[in-house]
């Protein structure tokens, strides 16, 4: 029995282009018509997307494992080597040797979110 390649679809398969994606797969995924988004990006992107909301997301990120180093320095220190609880630590030590600079980015973030 011989394998034939199929190069092109049979004309009776049903192509999957972009045209059968376009519906959402539910209505709270888009705005409702006539909205105005005052940022001018899309109010669902993800903040992997988004230079200026991934910069918010690591901030913000550093300031937590800043402050939660403060009350529990232990626990933290103690899981340093760890490769989940390290990366908090690492957040946490850029958060106390570089706090003027870390304040300053919160400060333009701020101001530019404004």
């Amino acid at each position: 029995m011989r394998m034939r390649l199929r190069t092109a679809p049979h004309p009776n398969e049903r192509q999957h282009t972009l045209q059968n994606f376009k519906q959402p797969l539910c209505p709270s995924q888009h705005p409702p018509q006539g909205t105005h988004n005052p940022l001018g990006t899309h109010p669902y992107k993800s903040a992997l997307f988004d230079f200026q909301k991934l910069v918010v997301v690591i901030l913000l990120l550093v300031c937590t494992c800043t402050y939660a180093h403060h009350y529990f320095p232990g626990f933290m220190d103690r899981n340093r080597h760890n490769y989940v609880m390290g990366i908090f630590w690492k957040c946490a030590r850029i958060g106390e040797r570089m706090s003027p600079y870390i304040a300053l980015g919160l400060v333009f973030m701020a101001v530019s979110l404004v």
